[in-house]
């Protein structure tokens, strides 16, 4: 893990990149795996556990998921002492928005607010980057449901599947590859099954990994469950 510490904090790298920041970036190609497909329903979560309990990059997803509004939520990877500062300031901005607006923030806007304070924290007030990429997923009136990742850079994008962590290049390739717009949260789990973990024990795979699923309301509020026990053994059987 990178050192909060480093003094390396204002160095740069050869090619005039911010030499913190890499690391920082270079240290989310090694975490546990995280796996999201956006659906016709909602989204489909995959996390692998963190073999530490140390909180402060938990991987137990009760830690790392925060609502943000009711059609809103957000998944931590890495710090979460950083994602909860982050988090409290778009909790604040989204409901300054509504106050103001009668209906909720288009997701994108929140994420340029984000993005800019990310790079303005880390570029011009001598700050180590936040430690911490944040996948925002819900639904707003312009854009539907929506699936997006900003890393610690303040850069963020929209995904319909994305892997983060260990051999996610070469994982990312597999779902791109299988993935399909029209397929639905039970569908998806099944692809998800089909690709990485179709040799699985249901007791092993329970033990070292987390199942989520998203779906909307009728009044497009989002609905968390996590899968059980029972609910892995069907789906491996």
């Amino acid at each position: 893990m990178v050192s909060i510490g480093n003094s390396k904090f204002n160095s740069f790298t050869g090619d005039g990149k911010l030499e913190s920041l890499e690391e920082v970036m270079n240290y989310f190609t090694t975490i546990p795996t995280f796996l999201g497909i956006k659906t016709n329903e909602g989204a489909i979560f995959f996390l692998e556990k963190e073999k530490s309990t140390s909180k402060k990059t938990s991987n137990n997803y009760e830690e790392r998921i925060f609502s943000i509004d009711s059609n809103l939520l957000c998944i931590v990877l890495g710090d979460i002492s950083d994602a909860t500062y982050l988090i409290e300031k778009i909790r604040a901005e989204s409901l300054e928005y509504k106050k103001n607006n009668q209906e909720e923030i288009p997701i994108c806007l929140l994420m340029e607010t984000l993005s800019r304070f990310k790079q303005y924290s880390t570029q011009f007030n001598t700050r180590f980057p936040f430690f911490t990429t944040l996948i925002v997923t819900g639904w707003d009136l312009i854009s539907g449901f929506q699936m997006l990742r900003i890393d610690p850079s303040g850069t963020f994008s929209k995904w319909d599947a994305i892997v983060i962590g260990k051999n996610s290049t070469f994982n990312q390739e597999i779902l791109e590859e299988s993935y399909n717009k029209e397929v639905d949260n039970a569908t998806g789990i099944s692809l998800l099954f089909k690709i990485f973990f179709k040799k699985q024990d249901p007791i092993e795979f329970f033990d070292k990994n987390e199942i989520l699923t998203i779906k909307l309301d009728d009044s497009n509020s989002l609905l968390l469950k996590k899968f059980s026990y029972q609910d892995i053994v069907h789906l491996i059987q």
